[in-house]
Formats: C-alpha cells, structure tokens, sequence
C-alpha cells in the first residue's frame, strides 16, 4: 500500500509496480464520485495512466480508516509516476455509512482531509 495522499496535494511522485491496483477513498462510506479523476505520468517514458471507475463500490477499512473502492488502475510498466489531480471539489466523502441520510444531517469531509490510497 502506498501512503495516503491527500486530494488537494500536487507534484506527488509515487513508485509502483506492474499489476492491477485498486484505489481508496478514506475517511467514510458514503462517497460520491462525480467527475472527480486523476492521472498517473511515468516520470521517465511520460506515459500517462488513467484510473477507471469501478462499479462495485466496496466498503473495507484501510490503514484504520474506513475506505471506500472508487477506481481501479492497470500498470503496464514499473516506475516512478506523478499524481495530478481533476476536478477535487466533485469528489464528496460522508463519514456515516448511510447514503442520503448522512447528506441530509451532516456536511461532507472538508476537501483538505480528503485522501486516496493505492493498494
């Protein structure tokens, strides 16, 4: 797993693997996604990966925290690659678990706690 990233950061540089890797939203169950993305640039090839929105959004607990699944991403080759995100504010984390509910009764996250990791 690689280091919770906040949402709101930039020129993040991350190393990953070859393989298939699953991307999680921290901090609550209730998310919406909207037309929240990001991209992934090798820093050597300037190869650019773009995640892609999952269906099945699972809920779990990662690094202690409650986590959602929103995107998936398929690495082709290993390196070093920069984050660059889009569209932040879309992106919209409830902590409770009940969707609608919890829009209605609470405020969603603050977009400057919000954060991604890459399992």
């Amino acid at each position: 797993m690689i280091k919770p990233i906040r949402i709101i950061e930039s020129d993040i540089e991350v190393e990953l693997y070859t393989g298939t890797f699953d991307v999680y939203v921290l901090g609550g169950w209730d998310v919406l996604v909207d037309d929240f993305t990001f991209s992934l640039t090798n820093t050597l090839t300037g190869r650019v990966i773009n995640p892609k929105v999952t269906q099945w959004r699972v809920q779990s607990y990662q690094d202690g925290e409650r986590a959602k699944k929103i995107m998936t991403l398929d690495v082709l080759e290993k390196g070093k690659y920069l984050i660059d995100f889009k569209n932040q504010d879309s992106l919209k984390v409830w902590k409770s678990g009940f969707p609608f509910i919890s829009r209605l009764l609470t405020l969603p996250i603050e977009k400057q706690w919000v954060q991604i990791c890459i399992v």
